[in-house]
Parts: C-alpha cells; sequence; structure tokens
C-alpha cells in the first residue's frame, strides 16, 4: 500500500493487476486529501463491501473514525504530477450538490411522478366507469363534467373550495353538470326553470332520500323518513300547526324569549354572535316547538344534545368511542327518554283533560299536533310520531335558524343605513315606544321593509345551500339525461346568484341590498315606461332597457327557494320568518351594532358566519320598551 501511494510526483504509476492490495480509510484521507478520496470513490476506483457501499449511497457519509476497509480495484492508472491535494479533481461541493440532484430526481421519479400517473390512469378508468353507469336506451347524452377521485368523487372539492368550487363547475359546464357526490354519481342543476322541474316532480321523476345516518339518528316515523303514508299525514298536522292562526300563540314566547336574551347581549357589550344566536335559537326553540320550560334545570344538557343530533346527521355511520354517530345516537336517546315522560301523560289523557283551557301550560307545537289528530279523529298518531317529530324539529329549527339570525345580525352591523331606513318603518307604524309583549304578530307582519332585510338574507347567505334528490326514473332536464338511480343535486345559492346574474356572496364580501331585489322602484317606473311607449309617447328601447333588470316581482316563482317548494317545503317556514322578523324588530329598536374586527363566512356544510366573528351590542340612547 504504501509503495503504490509514496509519491505522486513521479511518473504514471500502474497497478498491478494480480494483487489486491487492501488500505485503512482514515490513512487515505490524511495522507492524500478527502477531494482526492472521494473523487476516486464516486469514479468506481474501489471495490467496496456491501456495508461500504450502502454508506456511500445514503449521502456520501463516511466518518473517519470508522476502521472500514476497501480495496484497489487493479490495473488503475495514477496520473502522476498532479497536486491532489491543491483541488486538481472537482470540489467537494461540486460532488455533493451533483449528487444531491441526482437524488432528487431518481426520487421525484419514483415517489412523485409515478404514483401521479398511476392516479391520473385510475381516475381516468373511475370516469369510464361512472359514465358507463347511464342509460344506454336514452338517446339524451349525460352532462358535461368530472366525475373526481373514485369512491369520494369530488367531495374534497367541495369541502375544501366550498361554492367557488360549484362556480367553477357552472362557468365550465353550464347550469346542469355531473359528477360524485356522497357516494353516488350526480346531476346538479341550477337555475328556476330546472329547480322547478325538480321540486314539481316530487313523487314522480324524483324522490327524497337521506344518508343512513339520517334515517337511524331521526327514525323512520316522521316527515323525513317516513313512508308515503306518514309523511302525509304528518307534515299535514304540522302544516296546520304552524298557520297563521296557532303563530299568533307563539309569537309572545319568542318575543319575551328574544327580548331576554338582547337585554344579556346588551350587557354584555360584545358578542361572538354564532354561539349567542345559538343559545337563544335553541332556547325558544326547546320551548315553542318542544314545550320545555327554559328554565328547566336539563336546558343545556337538551342543547348539547341537539348539537350531537345535528353534527351527526352526515358523519361516518361508525358506532363506535368518541365518534360523532355515537354520540348522536345518545343525544337521541336522551331526547326520547326526556320527551316520552313529557308527552306520555299528554297523549293518554282524555279530550277534556287535553282541550282544558283553564291550563297555564304553554302551547307548543307538539301539543298542538296531538290536538289536531284528536279533533280530527287521527287514530294512526303514536307516541313515536311525536318523538322522531321533535329530533325533525331540532334539526331543521335549531342550527339553519341560528345561522340565519347570525347572518343577518353580520349583515346589519355593516349597514348602519339600513338600520336607520328600519327604525324609520317601526316609527311611522307607531310601534317605536310599544312594549314587546304588546306588539302582537300581525303588527309585526305589517312592517314591510322588515320582512325585505329578513328575505335578503336568506337570498344573499342562504343556510341550506342545496338539496338532495334521487331519480326514480330516467328522465330529461335541460336536453340531459338524468340516469335511473343517480342522485340529483339542486344548488339554492347559485340558483339566487344566477337569477341575480353575479356573485352576491363571496368570503367576506356581501351583496346586501333589501331595496335591490324585494323592495325594487324600478318595477312601477317600468310599468309607466311602457304605457307611454305603447300611447307613442315613449320609446321602444327605453322600455326593453328598464324591463331587463330583475327583482321579485319580475323573476321565476322559483327563483327564491330559501325553504324549498312543492311538497317538501319547509314545515316550520311561518315560524322561522316569525323569529327573524322579531329579532330585527327588537334589536334595531334596542341597540346599536357595529361589526368587531374582520368577518368572513363559512359555505359548507351551511352558510354562516364564522366562530370567531364578533359583534358589538350597546344600549341606544332612548329606550323607551325595555
Amino acid at each position: 500500500m504504501d509503495s503504490i501511494f509514496s509519491d505522486f510526483n513521479n511518473s504514471t504509476t500502474t497497478h498491478p493487476g494480480q494483487d489486491e492490495l487492501k488500505g485503512n480509510i482514515p490513512m487515505l484521507f490524511e495522507m492524500y486529501g478527502k477531494q482526492f478520496f472521494f473523487q476516486l470513490l464516486q469514479n468506481g476506483a474501489f471495490n467496496q463491501s456491501r456495508q461500504e457501499k450502502e454508506m456511500f449511497s445514503n449521502g456520501m457519509r463516511l466518518d473517519v473514525e470508522d476502521s472500514l476497509h476497501v480495496t484497489l480495484a487493479p490495473q488503475e492508472t495514477l496520473v502522476a504530477g498532479e497536486d491532489l491535494r491543491a483541488g486538481s479533481f472537482p470540489p467537494l461541493d461540486f460532488l455533493y450538490w451533483q449528487s444531491l440532484g441526482l437524488f432528487v430526481s431518481v426520487f421525484i421519479i419514483r415517489y412523485l411522478a409515478v404514483p401521479c400517473a398511476l392516479l391520473y390512469l385510475v381516475c381516468c378508468l373511475w370516469e369510464i366507469y361512472c359514465v358507463g353507469l347511464r342509460d344506454r336506451t336514452c338517446l339524451l347524452p349525460l352532462p358535461g363534467g368530472k366525475m373526481g377521485l373514485p369512491l369520494v368523487g369530488e367531495m374534497f372539492h367541495l369541502f375544501i373550495f366550498g361554492a367557488n368550487y360549484q362556480r367553477q363547475r357552472r362557468k365550465k359546464y353550464g347550469n346542469i353538470y355531473r359528477t360524485h357526490m356522497f357516494g353516488s354519481p350526480t346531476v346538479v342543476a341550477i337555475g328556476d326553470e330546472h329547480v322547478k322541474r325538480l321540486l314539481l316532480g316530487e313523487g314522480s321523476v324524483v324522490r327524497c332520500r337521506w344518508p343512513s345516518t339520517t334515517r337511524r339518528i331521526l327514525g323512520e316515523d316522521g316527515i323525513v323518513n317516513g313512508d308515503k303514508e306518514t309523511h302525509h299525514r304528518i307534515k299535514r298536522l304540522s302544516l296546520k300547526s304552524f298557520s297563521p292562526k296557532y303563530m299568533g300563540t307563539y309569537a309572545p314566547i319568542v318575543q319575551t324569549g328574544i327580548k331576554e336574551h338582547l337585554k344579556e347581549w346588551r350587557d354584555q357589550k360584545e358578542i361572538p354572535v354564532l354561539e349567542s344566536c345559538k343559545q337563544m335559537v335553541s332556547k325558544v326553540m326547546m320551548t315553542v316547538l318542544l314545550g320545555i320550560d327554559p328554565n328547566d334545570p336539563d336546558i343545556q344538557l337538551y342543547i348539547r344534545a341537539a348539537d350531537d343530533i345535528i353534527n351527526s346527521i352526515l358523519s361516518l355511520p361508525l358506532d363506535l368511542p368518541g365518534f360523532t354517530f355515537r354520540k348522536g345516537l345518545r343525544a337521541r336517546k336522551f331526547v326520547f327518554d326526556k320527551l316520552e315522560s313529557e308527552l306520555r301523560s299528554k297523549f293518554e289523557a282524555t279530550d277534556e283533560e287535553l282541550f282544558d283551557e283553564s291550563s297555564q301550560e304553554s302551547p307548543s307545537v307538539l301539543l298542538n299536533v296531538l290536538k289536531l289528530a284528536r279533533l280530527e279523529g287521527e287514530e294512526k298518531l303514536k307516541l313515536r310520531n311525536l318523538q322522531n317529530l321533535a329530533l325533525e324539529f331540532i334539526f331543521a329549527g335549531t342550527q339553519s335558524l341560528q345561522c340565519a339570525c347570525s347572518s343577518m345580525m353580520v349583515h346589519l352591523s355593516q349597514r348602519p343605513e339600513v338600520v336607520a331606513r328600519l327604525r324609520t318603518e317601526i316609527k311611522q307604524h307607531g310601534l317605536w315606544e310599544t312594549p314587546m309583549n304588546e306588539v302582537t304578530y300581525e303588527e309585526i307582519e305589517s312592517l314591510k321593509f322588515a320582512d325585505c332585510v329578513v328575505k335578503e338574507t336568506l337570498r344573499v347567505t342562504p343556510t341550506i345551500p342545496g338539496a338532495v334528490r334521487v331519480a326514480t326514473k330516467t328522465f330529461e332536464l335541460g336536453g340531459y339525461q338524468v340516469p335511473r338511480g343517480w342522485q340529483v343535486m339542486y344548488s339554492i345559492r347559485l340558483t339566487h346568484e344566477d337569477t341575480a346574474g353575479h356573485v352576491l356572496q363571496n368570503g367576506p364580501k356581501c351583496e346586501f341590498d333589501p331595496d335591490v331585489y324585494f323592495n325594487c322602484k324600478k318595477c312601477e317606473n317600468t310599468n309607466n315606461v311602457n304605457q307611454q311607449a305603447e300611447n307613442g309617447k315613449g320609446s321602444s328601447s327605453s322600455k326593453i332597457r328598464e324591463a331587463s333588470h330583475v327583482c321579485s316581482k319580475s323573476a321565476g316563482a322559483f327563483s327564491f327557494i330559501p325553504f324549498g317548494k312543492g311538497s317538501r317545503m319547509c314545515a316550520g317556514k311561518n315560524y322561522g320568518l316569525l323569529f327573524l322578523r322579531v329579532l330585527v324588530f327588537e334589536l334595531v329598536r334596542t341597540a346599536d351594532l357595529k361589526l368587531k374586527g374582520g368577518c368572513n363566512f363559512i359555505e359548507v356544510p351551511m352558510t354562516k358566519p364564522d366562530k370567531s366573528v364578533k359583534v358589538e351590542i350597546l344600549p341606544i340612547a332612548k329606550q323607551c320598551n325595555v
């Protein structure tokens, strides 16, 4: 070894091929420098053992203290006269980056490019499979679109990008496109004409279908999941219980509950709007819909149970510890047991006891459903029907209403001119100094601009962005086929935007103007212009220009659908509108609102302000109604 590496200043030296000479790594480092050693190692000058090769491949990290041995390959030529320590070979940094580049290239090809190519191939096969599920007996084509990833479809797109995902698909494919949602091929419909076809086709071409978790949580003896006979029987009784005849009896309970919470908010001065609205809506709902006393010691248990029920509706159906679905099942049992003790005595009461007018018990929707069933001789109504109906009230009447209330408060906190208009209207009706408990249901309904504010909230930020049906047979929709068994999803949010012709709400940016759509002044001008044109006093171009605007009077009947339409329209629509009207009425009479910090709306699965959004509630200078 020493004879071979003794002097590199001599002439060219050739290694004898018949003998393999061994050396020690630390000695080679010390004698000839690390640059020369790494160059020999890089060029394969050594026949390394397996362990040494593994060390070299793992980032070229060699420990000079290790007594690892290498074998010098035979017939290698070293050129004399070169100053090996002076850097005749490439510098170590160059070799490091060269090796790192090679490593990164191999990593990208092996761990990124190949898997991405395989994923693309699988997605193409998935697309072919889903498209192959079309009805081949129908000559109409499927709508354009993409089926997304295998099994999950485009669910990730929806939950990550929210409404912008739907807007992008609509821009690319039009108002009807196909996708894959909730485990099934889906056709999405946007626009009043297409939505009308679906909602009026309930029972003939489409039917309602909820996930299995919904059926297990809400039960199958109510409106949502009941069979056709049960659905019609329970919904008929529920709609009567929400009629104006009974709404007047619920109004004082709603007014008292809202007034008490507003007083608490003014004392706090600054509130997290979503959580505060949840407490207010839940407590009033428990009293009005279920007949539970707001001072019940278990009221917070009811509210937590309502949250668990709502969160479990669209959860994974895993009845395991720690999973949302198990929490929902426990909450269902809690509500069932509590209501059974509350309702059984009334259910088994005689007609004389049930209709006793001297009773001091507050009216509730469940109690009125039971009374109506007695009056109509409905013998098929069971206690379990009322229990299931209570769960559906919790599902439909809690989260959607708290989202609407919090959204409306955020809108008003940014629109002082709208608040001023509301106060002017209340004063014009002589209600500014009227105590809350003396304001009637009819007087609340008479406030037209307040009604416009409520509806504008539901138009711009609809709490439920859409609904799902399933095709019972293959049918035509907008020139495309909707195959039997496919889901059909209609978008409430994008239908409102399609009618308006532009985006209404996107993140913190929001268009909120009750005069534009619901309190339109142009229609009167348009009628005058049209009359003048017919009499020859105006131009036809002005007629067309004035008539081109869109408002509630000129748009289609299915252009504004926050509660749905047709046979599946929300049974609690009147209650929701009453609650929102009372809230805006009492809110602007007693407080000034100011948004604290920024504001952002969550769009999926329901439209609502982010839980971090806060609103400042300050008492106004004069309060004669508190």
